[in-house]
């Protein structure tokens, strides 16, 4: 593979090896072909992950990771609740995980893109405009390849599962691996909502303090770093003024990552509703499970932004604190609409790249009683003496990429784990990563 290959690869596949499905599908040559100075965070879309998007989902997760999960945790990401996993066990618990999925509308890739070639099943209707079926994209599919799939079982944490009785091609739906010659026949295509699934986030909700999707050593080694290491920092002079890598990383957002996150999430009724059955405000721990982007948009910084997607997401369904242009914002829950419909407003009357997210007199008189300094917010982590609520997650050795990118969020690298993951009979550490949340009042 060229190097100008490689910079697109995957950084979690095990190097030199490749795996199929290939990421180089007809919808990932076709994402990388769109310009360079799109707006793409104007363009996404985040949602919670439906029944529908099971397949993609696991297409996804096939193509960037050189482990396979358990298929109760697709169903139970995509919210598909069946009578044997309601019977079998309590662990894969829709109550617990939460499946959030980043998507780009077609008609993105349509208005930015030569799309002739590769939607093969659009076809004119009466008044002028295309149309597509199901039937005419089917009848476009190549012959399915049946070539060497992986069908080992791995749970989350990436071990050997080896249950007995689970037949292959229960795990393993092998139609969606067949090669198509139109985007709209790839498994990650939602024709619901016309777009494409392009990448995710899934994590595990943690109520108590030991979870048993993770070893207790992880919470140890959680709780005992921030008792040994961040809270006496705190406590010291020298962290007076400097920069505490537990808050988020305001320097990696633009303007059009405000505009991001409050389409995407503070104004998102859909996905807020969905995360209100979470009872995140009182959980202990949240795991990110997985992350990642499909091929064809990498480079574009999409990664970083799914990671701050999801600090801001606790922070403000935790601590009710919302941010805009570097500063932390925090309201009772009356007061909270009036507020960001102000920012809002002042997002999208400054549409332009370089326009600046300066408020004007009247509108930084209205949100300035609920501005929080970063100062006062330190104060109040600098006498949180237990450990407040964190997001971790394990990264295996050799994904420096990945390393680099939590590093980039702000995430600590708490421990490395040796032995970790088992993979092809080979073994592999893993980086143990943690934010710890700073609490911007004492609880």
């Amino acid at each position: 593979m060229s190097d100008s290959s490689n910079q697109y690869r995957s950084s979690a596949l095990i190097p030199g090896v490749e795996i199929y499905p290939s990421e180089w599908s007809l919808l990932n040559t076709t994402l990388l072909s769109l310009p360079k100075d799109l707006r793409i965070f104007r363009e996404l879309r985040m949602r919670p992950l439906a029944p529908r998007h099971r397949e993609g989902l696991l297409l996804l997760h096939k193509r960037l990771f050189p482990i396979n999960y358990d298929s109760r945790f697709y169903d139970t990401a995509c919210r598909i609740v069946s009578d044997d996993s309601a019977s079998s066990s309590d662990f894969w618990s829709v109550s617990t995980l939460i499946g959030i999925g980043m998507f780009l509308p077609k008609s993105t890739i349509v208005s930015n893109c030569d799309t002739r070639s590769i939607i093969c099943c659009a076809t004119p209707d009466s008044s002028g405009s295309t149309s597509e079926s199901s039937a005419s994209c089917s009848e476009h599919t190549t012959r399915k390849e049946t070539a060497n799939i992986n069908t080992r079982l791995v749970t989350p944490l990436g071990t050997e599962s080896n249950e007995e009785g689970d037949n292959v091609d229960d795990l393993v739906d092998t139609d969606m691996f067949a090669p198509v010659d139109c985007i709209l026949n790839d498994a990650t295509y939602d024709r619901e909502n016309d777009e494409f699934l392009v990448g995710f986030l899934t994590l595990w909700v943690n109520q108590q303090e030991l979870s048993p999707m993770t070893s207790n050593n992880d919470y140890f080694a959680l709780n005992n770093f921030y008792e040994d290491i961040v809270f006496p920092y705190l406590q010291s002079p020298a962290s007076s003024g400097v920069s505490i890598p537990t808050l988020p990383n305001f320097d990696h957002l633009s303007g059009d990552s405000y505009r991001f996150l409050f389409s995407n999430l503070y104004t998102n009724r859909e996905l807020l509703d969905y995360l209100s059955s979470f009872s995140l405000d009182t959980c202990k721990t949240v795991y990110l499970l997985s992350a990642g982007v499909t091929m064809g948009l990498r480079s574009r910084f999409l990664g970083t932004h799914l990671i701050m997607f999801l600090q801001s997401m606790l922070y403000f369904c935790c601590y009710n604190v919302f941010i805009y242009n570097g500063d932390m914002f925090r309201c009772s829950d009356d007061l909270r609409e009036p507020l960001l419909s102000t920012l809002n407003l002042h997002l999208n009357t400054s549409m332009d790249e370089n326009s600046s997210l300066e408020l004007d007199e009247i509108s930084e008189s209205e949100v300035a009683p609920f501005r929080l300094s970063i100062s006062s917010v330190l104060d109040a982590f600098s006498q949180c003496e237990r450990m407040p609520l964190s997001i971790y997650l394990h990264v295996i050795s050799y994904n420096k990429k990945a390393c680099e990118m939590y590093r980039r969020a702000n995430f600590i690298c708490v421990t490395r784990i040796p032995d970790f993951y088992t993979i092809d009979g080979l073994q592999y550490a893993a980086n143990l990563f943690a934010f710890y949340m700073c609490p911007p009042f004492l609880v």
